[in-house]
C-alpha cells in the first residue's frame, strides 16, 4: 500500500483494520480465490479505478503505519507493559 499498490486479500487477521473494502483495496472472504481474480481483473481494466485506489491505498498506508503516530503507540505500550 505505501508503494501505491492496491491490496487484494482476505478478510482474516488484523487486514480489515488497515484495507478500507473498496476504498483502499480489496477483502474478500478466505478461500475465495474467484473474488479475488475477479477484483484483480476489474482493477486491470479500470484505470481511473486503479489510479483512485492506489492514491487511497498510499493515504491509508501514510495514515496507519506513519511512523510519528505508530511509535509512539508502541512505546507506551511497551511502558505499561513492563510497569
Amino acid at each position: 500500500m505505501a508503494c501505491g499498490v492496491v491490496p487484494v486479500a482476505t478478510r482474516v487477521g488484523g487486514l480489515p483494520e488497515v484495507v478500507i473494502h473498496g476504498e483502499s483495496g480489496y477483502l474478500e472472504a478466505v478461500g475465495d480465490v474467484a473474488g479475488q481474480a475477479g477484483r484483480v481483473l476489474e482493477l486491470l481494466g479500470n484505470p481511473g479505478l486503479r489510479a483512485e485506489m492506489e492514491r487511497q491505498a498510499r493515504q491509508r498506508a501514510e495514515k496507519v503505519f506513519c511512523s510519528t503516530l505508530i511509535i509512539p503507540r508502541y512505546e507506551a505500550l511497551y511502558h505499561e507493559l513492563a510497569g
